[in-house]
């Protein structure tokens, strides 16, 4: 199996995780930038140091993403790739990709019904994207 096919597995193991701001224990609590540096973590990649305050807009998310990936066309997006977007008042907001044919996407919300939670959804109805990132490391 890939590593990019390993990152979206692991990601997808991911949903139902409580949402926490700054989380980073999978099953305990992630937020939305949690979710791909955990996984990038179980797939033998070094995540990178997340510091962002306690509302990013997305254009600090788009800072930080910059570190550690590779911006391309949001219409290429492929499984393993991240969205920037806006989520409300210019918050930022991290998805991943998991099935760019059917528009899905993995995110941590703080906002949901049932209280916060990790889970995969369509990203049209749920984001608003902004860019596209590939991940390093994930072929």
């Amino acid at each position: 199996m890939s590593n990019r096919a390993r990152f979206v597995e692991v990601v997808r193991g991911y949903v139902g995780t409580p949402y926490q701001h700054l989380g980073r224990l999978p099953g305990v609590g992630l937020d939305c930038a949690g979710v791909p540096l955990c996984a990038m973590a179980e797939v033998g990649l070094e995540p990178p140091d997340a510091r962002y305050g306690l509302c990013p807009s997305v254009d600090e998310l788009e800072h930080w993403l910059a570190e550690v990936a590779h911006r391309k066309s949001i219409e290429d997006r492929a499984p393993g790739d991240l969205i920037a977007a806006e989520h409300g008042g210019g918050l930022g907001h991290v998805a991943v990709v998991v099935d760019a044919a059917h528009d899905l996407v993995v995110l941590a919300r703080a906002r949901t019904a049932g209280g916060g939670r990790v889970s995969q959804v369509r990203m049209s109805s749920a984001l608003r994207p902004r860019s596209c990132w590939q991940l390093g490391g994930l072929a």
